[in-house]
């Protein structure tokens, strides 16, 4: 059976999708497996994390677990994946999938004793620490009109993020602390601003067009380089870097259903039926 390259956006779940706490069903990816070129492409991302390296991570906003499933496919030995999450059914889908994960039901609620368990677990055995995450972006995106940006209650909880990562070097001198954040595109350039300056790492913009039949761009921070690869070009913006990719994209016809019709060869879903970058 023919499978899609990258990533198909059109299943419907009822589950939180990652970054969000929050009960709504939405639209989710389903990831068909990597492509050895886009495999490539991710591998060169993280140099500090290989098969030869025991990691701790910890998914803040996990949902239903993206980033474990990403790891996982990598092929990243991951001695305790701490899974942060409010969803009462994310948490549940972590669990079936990932029995003995370390849960923390609630950002606002790690703490020192949080980190002191998790300590107790990985001290002499972790070789480096990935704290990863999407934070929420309701207050963010420009499909709010009446958004607060990072003051808003939801958006808001980014902060944590920063704090986390800062605890982490606390708690693990001497392992390599690693950090991945993602966002939205269509926040403004002031909270995009104040998101980089707190992490001290300029974003680079990926959209899931470069992949699949859909308009997603997204900002990524994170605390290493980019590395050049034959796969993708970068455009330098004044704030941030935006990666246009050269994948072969799948057909259409994988997953369009027989008595419906694709507009045209290019024509790409808009994000979140929006077509401003949410």
């Amino acid at each position: 059976m023919h499978r899609p390259l990258v990533v198909d956006r059109v299943h419907l779940t009822g589950l939180t999708p990652l970054g969000e706490q929050k009960s709504e069903p939405e639209a989710h990816s389903v990831n068909h497996g990597l492509t050895e070129i886009y495999r490539a492409v991710v591998q060169s991302k993280i140099p500090a994390i290989s098969k030869h390296r025991r990691a701790l991570i910890i998914s803040v906003f996990d949902g239903i677990g993206a980033l474990r499933v990403a790891l996982n496919r990598l092929q990243v030995p991951v001695h305790l994946y701490g899974s942060v999450e409010l969803d009462k059914a994310g948490r549940r889908c972590m669990r079936r999938w990932w029995p003995g994960l370390f849960e923390c039901t609630d950002v606002e609620k790690f703490d020192d004793g949080v980190w002191k368990q998790i300590k107790d677990r990985c001290v002499g055995v972790i070789d480096t620490v990935l704290i990863g995450g999407g934070s929420p972006c309701q207050d963010l995106s420009v499909l709010n009109t009446g958004r607060k940006h990072l003051k808003g209650d939801r958006s808001k909880l980014f902060w944590h993020f920063p704090r986390l990562v800062k605890e982490a070097k606390i708690y693990f001198p001497d392992v390599e602390i690693n950090f991945l954040l993602e966002n939205v595109m269509s926040m403004t350039p002031t909270s995009r601003r104040m998101i980089s300056a707190a992490l001290s790492s300029r974003p680079w913009l990926l959209d899931g067009r470069w992949f699949t039949h859909c308009r997603r761009p997204r900002l990524f921070w994170t605390s290493w380089p980019l590395q050049p690869h034959e796969c993708f070009h970068i455009i330098a913006h004044e704030d941030y870097d935006e990666l246009v990719v050269r994948v072969q994209k799948f057909d259409h016809s994988v997953w369009v259903k027989e008595g419906w019709q694709w507009p045209a060869d290019n024509a790409e879903l808009p994000s979140n039926f929006d077509t401003s970058g949410a």
